[in-house]
């Protein structure tokens, strides 16, 4: 089954890592590393891993070379919208005796009219030609708030499965057009819903309540508290695995990574939360921004657990 993804605001990462960073003042990096970024390409980056075959596509600006060839490098087939924008640049800064990481993220260039008009007509062809079409992360100036809804719409209309993990205006106008796969954090459901969610029992409710709404598999991540997942075979937490924690970044992308992976080998919903969750920890093992290899994502499979809610 082929996959189709869409990256619409992706980023050259650049991360500092300075042994006890201080504001304020002169400070010096012991080693830098430059890394392709955004939630997309961190999610397309674990897929590479598993053999699926995939298809990367979005917009990318000048400078956005690197990100290319970096998912080359992984078999994965690129189509994206070429623009005339610079693409943006995240700076992440590692503190390496306080274990700390700050982020300082770009907004990213705009993207034109016609520039939209050659998204759109790539989706409608990847629609039809993949099994499920996965948008994620934020918006660039130029795209409104209703553009991954265009892009599920379409899904809908070609027969693909739609997952969808962005945050803001744009995921509540996603919502609406009912995609099959969603994962919101805490934070972002407790947005959706006007509702907080401070306990394993209000996530629960948080994630029936968007099953309800028409969205057939809801991955509510709980960062270290683990995730409620939200099925037709009913709600489930799942419980944190005890591994190393030494690096986040990208674990959210790996979980919804792992439940697609899943999905594209006819695994039970159960079974798919298991490779979101194995996915995931392998990953917060992993230093920065860097990918496991798939014997390592899979690795976690059987001890994951899965407590009933229902």
């Amino acid at each position: 089954m082929r996959v189709s993804t869409f990256t619409l605001n992706p980023a050259i990462d650049k991360t500092y890592y300075a042994d006890d960073f201080a504001l304020d003042k002169v400070n010096r990096a012991e080693k830098t590393k430059t890394n392709a970024g955004g939630k997309g390409i961190n999610f397309t980056a674990a897929l590479a891993e598993c053999s699926v075959p995939l298809l990367a596509l979005g917009f990318l600006g000048t400078g956005g070379n690197m990100i290319d060839a970096f998912l080359k490098a992984k078999n994965v087939e690129t189509d994206f919208v070429r623009t005339e924008g610079e693409i943006r640049t995240n700076i992440k800064i590692c503190d390496l005796k306080r274990g700390t990481y700050t982020d300082l993220n770009e907004g990213g260039a705009p993207v034109s009219k016609d520039e939209m008009i050659r998204l759109f007509e790539k989706a409608e062809e990847a629609a039809k030609k993949s099994g499920i079409v996965y948008m994620g992360g934020s918006l660039p100036m130029g795209a409104g708030d209703d553009t991954y809804a265009k892009i599920i719409k379409l899904c809908k209309a070609c027969g693909a499965l739609s997952a969808a993990d962005t945050s803001g205006a744009a995921l509540k106008c996603a919502i609406a057009e009912k995609p099959d796969i969603i994962k919101p954090n805490e934070k972002e459901a407790e947005e959706l819903l006007g509702e907080p969610i401070t306990s394993v029992s209000d996530a629960a409710k948080a994630a029936k309540k968007l099953f309800s709404l028409g969205i057939k598999n809801v991955l509510l991540s709980l960062g270290g508290e683990g995730a409620v997942c939200a099925g037709e075979d009913g709600v489930y937490r799942v419980c944190p695995l005890p591994v190393s924690v030494k690096s986040t970044v990208g674990a959210g992308d790996s979980f919804l990574a792992g439940f697609v992976y899943g999905k594209t080998r006819g695994a039970s919903f159960e079974e798919c939360i298991k490779y979101a969750a194995s996915f995931s920890a392998a990953k917060i093992e992993k230093d920065g921004t860097d990918i496991p290899a798939f014997d390592d994502l899979t690795k976690y499979v059987n001890s994951v657990k899965l407590e009933n809610l229902v």
